[in-house]
């Protein structure tokens, strides 16, 4: 429906704003791009604007920060410096070129200015506490603290389940800090194929520099079997998550995908 409405008005800014967001909404990120992209040349130099098509830039690239969206992000910084929304996107910029004390900086304003609107983020204290701890061991210990960690997640299904799952569907396998807010530490996305399988999650897979694994974090492990193509779970998913486990630097799991999503 928006799409036919930006047919008739497509000179509508706040028309591919909306549909700019909505596919965004839906993670359908490569299609918000485009529509973000009109959506400032039509409103020029707005900070929203611009930081929505920013955001929607990092995360088609599965949440990288690269050169367009840093100039992006510091085009809305200029314009508005207590940009919340900027100062987190350049701090993850910072925090992914490896400047900790700069990213700690940034990600510090943006939590004051939150406080200050009465508006205050749960991630940024998550990211905040993160960088600080990753600073804080690299001066201890500089040689430990790099050391690679991956996980072996062996997917399976139960029988009673199987007749619910296609190999088209998408399988999720992704990696949460148990004892923390924030986002994913690791996120893999593939087609179901055949069960069982097994993923291979790592640091490059990553949704933003601060929140990686690493040896001694307590995680849990979900695999979920999306019927929508989309994270989030929805009714008719089926999925399994695990106890808690303790990172180290070779991990192997198995997870058996037992529970439909209500």
């Amino acid at each position: 429906q928006l799409e036919r409405r930006l047919e008739d008005n497509p000179d509508s800014a706040e028309g591919w704003l909306l549909l700019g967001r909505t596919y965004m909404a839906l993670s359908r990120f490569d299609e918000a791009v485009p529509a973000l992209a009109r959506a400032h040349e039509l409103a020029g130099d707005i900070p929203r604007v611009i930081i929505q098509y920013a955001d929607a830039l990092s995360m088609a690239s599965g949440g990288a920060i690269d050169a367009r969206v840093l100039a992006l992000v510091n085009r809305a910084l200029e314009l508005e410096p207590e940009n919340i929304s900027a100062l987190w996107l350049a701090g993850i910029g910072a925090a992914e070129a490896g400047e900790t004390k700069k990213a700690l900086a940034y990600l510090r304003q943006a939590k004051l200015v939150g406080s200050q609107k009465g508006n205050p983020i749960a991630e940024l204290d998550s990211a905040i506490h993160e960088l600080e701890t990753r600073l804080i061991s690299s001066a201890q210990n500089p040689v430990t603290n790099l050391a690679a960690v991956t996980i072996n997640v062996v997917v399976k299904i139960d029988p009673i389940l199987l007749s619910q799952a296609n190999s088209h569907d998408v399988l999720f396998v992704f990696a949460r800090a148990y004892d923390r807010d924030g986002p994913p530490l690791a996120v893999s996305k593939t087609q179901l194929g055949n069960l069982p399988r097994e993923i291979v999650l790592d640091d490059t897979m990553a949704m933003a520099p601060m929140f990686k694994l690493k040896i001694g974090d307590t995680i849990t492990i979900t695999a979920r079997v999306s019927k929508s193509g989309k994270p989030r779970a929805q009714s008719g998913d089926l999925e399994a998550v695990s106890e808690p486990i303790v990172v180290s630097e070779q991990n192997t799991i198995t997870l058996l995908v037992d529970k439909m999503v209500k």
